[in-house]
């Protein structure tokens, strides 16, 4: 009977990790790679707390609780209290974090994507360059906006190579329905690379707040690609811009000048 006890005790002080999110691989503070000035923490009392240099935002200290469940050695689903629920796929220093929620015409809704590393990790020491990308082609001289629509039954299809890279080609109007499954770990790692077609070379990828922490990354003329991530129009003004009723997570893109890319991160 003792040791029944005893086993019913272990079990419950791991339940009360995985429901109050008292989990010791994601206790502590956390560094947004593209932004360092910003934060997540999770605290071992089962609080999460968050800062965003751009808005001056933090959360009120102890406001929200965050409850974890741990589904296998890299991936944890997260909600945190009245705010939002997320996947996170967590590797030894670092996560990706992406929330999600119900969209209209959206299954698995994709709002928002980051690459999180643990505080006082050196960032030059995550290093994603040997993985396998996802090439994406545009129009030479394209600029503007480029919509690539992911898992669409009537796209077009995909390749791939030996290495496990993809490639798609985007039209000229900078939309695109491919059969591809979105991913958003290969987009938060930056390895979807956009070149034009007669080029061998990428286009310089930046992402979403690049100009809050440098705005001096390229020439001013220099063409880059903005990384504005998943959904990030309603679907009423995407299916007006596109001129279709589209299905799914969409992926968006800005090709411009780095001078006119700092004047739309702003």
């Amino acid at each position: 009977m003792k040791i029944n006890k005893i086993l019913i005790g272990v079990f419950l002080f791991f339940m009360n990790d995985i429901i109050c999110g008292q989990n010791p691989q994601i206790i502590g503070r956390w560094v947004n790679f593209n932004t360092p000035t910003d934060f997540l923490q999770f605290d071992s009392s089962g609080y999460y707390n968050m800062y965003n240099s751009l808005s001056g935002f933090i959360l009120k200290k102890n406001s929200y609780r965050y409850s974890l469940e741990i589904k296998n050695d890299s991936t944890i689903n997260l909600e945190i209290e009245n705010l939002f629920k997320a996947i996170i796929y967590k590797k030894q220093d670092y996560f990706i974090l992406y929330n999600y929620k119900e969209g209209i015409e959206i299954k698995n809704h994709i709002d928002e994507v980051g690459l999180f590393y643990r505080e006082g990790v050196s960032k030059e020491s995550l290093d994603f360059s040997t993985e396998p990308k996802t090439f994406i082609t545009i129009p030479d001289g394209f600029l503007g906006t480029i919509f690539i629509a992911f898992n669409q039954a009537n796209g077009k299809p995909f390749a791939t190579d030996e290495n496990n890279n993809t490639y798609i080609v985007v039209e000229k109007s900078g939309f695109l329905e491919t059969q591809l499954i979105e991913n958003p770990l290969k987009f938060a790692k930056k390895n979807e690379l956009i070149k034009y077609e007669n080029s061998s070379n990428s286009i310089p990828l930046i992402s979403k707040g690049f100009s809050r922490t440098s705005s001096f990354l390229f020439p001013q003329t220099t063409i880059c690609a903005l990384a504005e991530g998943f959904n990030q129009q309603s679907r009423e003004k995407l299916n007006s811009i596109i001129g279709k009723k589209i299905k799914g997570n969409v992926e968006t893109y800005v090709v411009d000048t780095y001078e006119n890319l700092i004047k739309l991160d702003k």
